[in-house]
């Protein structure tokens, strides 16, 4: 019948399509990315005409001079790379911002993408696809380069790829991309509380190695100041300098958000307990850890990264508002991972999308304070689950952590139906 019959052409076409399906899939997601990025090209942040623009004009008129003087309070690598594209870049000081930011969104992409598959080994091809488009379409990936002009994607890509290696157990090569993460920002300290972990619970490598390694790759990056004469703790001072702020917080949901302090002159004392806080419940996790004899493998290496790196966001002082882009990173990887705290990624991930909205857009209809307690009582909630997940996990545990996360479903359900 004239209903059934089909070229071989045809045939040989489809079949095509159906081998390399997952090529062009990725194709389309790639260009779909691009896409909302250049549509963003023209919108200029606070940030980008206040700070960034300003730079880049100060950068131009150093010439090569910039390279030995600090423009800015980004780090030495950042200034270089801005440098550079003054050199290859015919396009507007805000348009260059965004395409080098842009270029390592999709570098950040590609790397969850292998971290999800090296931990999940199944089904490789779909789940790096759907991890990849995620990453590179999830909002506060592009608002952050696109909209924002920010460049948070480069200094988590080294991260993202230093924790695969580190599960590779490629140690050497670890540490050296996070010394380039370092290189980069100082926010990588966030993922420094995962490596000390690892380091007393796996004992697989020396932390002289350590330091040694993430010291030279960061003094390497940082090397084309250095060799037109920068001093050698000039790297140090730039991030000494970031962290001198006289506020505690800064449009961003910690906890110190709640307390929201009006005399600057008790804030020093303030700070200094939010470090001795966020040590101090780092040091009982790692107590336990050690006292439960639990290893960091594949099964919970991104759980522990998730509650350090969220333990040391809501308590230690001056935390900005993109700081939670290594979290949100995290909780999406691990609703591939671990379903059962899959959940917990909700409030974090609106949270950074309201707090985005709020400084971008003006977008005050929720306030921080009321954000940071929803904040605060997730990870309460996410630290209790988490600890008899890792230290007890029996069966009443388990019984426990289904009826809680059956409430929840009942309830968005019913939020959805409503």
């Amino acid at each position: 019948k004239e209903g059934l019959f089909m070229f071989n052409i045809e045939k040989r076409l489809i079949n095509y399509l159906e081998k390399y399906l997952i090529y062009y899939f990725l194709f389309f997601i790639s260009i779909c990315g691009l896409a909302i990025r250049y549509l963003g090209r023209g919108f200029i942040s606070g940030d980008m005409r206040i700070f960034l623009v300003p730079w880049w004009n100060k950068i131009a008129e150093l010439g090569t001079d910039s390279i030995s003087t600090q423009v800015g309070n980004y780090n030495i690598p950042y200034q270089f790379l801005i440098y550079l594209m003054q050199k290859v870049s015919p396009f507007s000081a805000v348009v260059s911002y965004k395409i080098l930011s842009c270029i390592f969104d999709y570098v950040l992409a590609i790397a969850c993408g292998l971290l999800i598959i090296e931990l999940k080994k199944e089904n490789k091809k779909i789940i790096f696809s759907l991890v990849y488009s995620i990453i590179l379409l999830f909002p506060t990936i592009f608002l952050n380069s696109a909209i924002w002009g920010q460049c948070d994607s480069i200094y988590c890509s080294f991260i993202i790829l230093s924790i695969l290696f580190l599960v590779k157990r490629r140690f050497s090569l670890s540490f050296i991309l996070l010394g380039l993460a370092l290189a980069f920002k100082l926010q990588t300290i966030l993922i420094f509380p995962l490596f000390g972990f690892y380091y007393f619970r796996n004992k697989e490598f020396s932390i002289v190695k350590i330091f040694s390694l993430m010291l030279l790759s960061m003094y390497i990056a940082c090397s084309p100041g250095l060799l037109l004469g920068r001093s050698l703790f000039e790297p140090i001072k730039i991030y000494i300098s970031q962290s001198n702020y006289e506020y505690l917080w800064a449009n961003f949901p910690s906890f110190w958000s709640l307390i929201a302090l009006s005399d600057i002159g008790t804030h020093s004392l303030f700070k200094t307990i939010g470090v001795i806080l966020a040590a101090s419940i780092l040091g009982i996790g790692l107590f336990f850890a050690t006292y439960k004899k639990i290893k960091i493998n594949h099964s919970n290496i991104i759980l522990i990264a998730i509650w350090t790196v969220y333990t040391c966001l809501l308590f230690l002082p001056n935390m900005h508002d993109r700081y939670a882009y290594l979290l949100d990173l995290l909780f999406i990887m691990i609703i591939f991972l671990n379903k059962r705290f899959a959940i917990f990624s909700i409030i974090p991930i609106l949270s950074s999308i309201l707090v985005y909205a709020n400084y971008l857009f003006l977008n005050v209809t929720v306030s921080v304070n009321i954000i940071a307690i929803f904040y605060i009582v997730n990870y309460t909630i996410f630290s209790y689950f988490l600890v008899k997940y890792l230290f007890i996990n029996n069966q009443k545990t388990n019984i426990i952590f289904e009826k809680y996360l059956h409430f929840i479903r009942n309830d968005i359900k019913n939020i959805i139906s409503y």
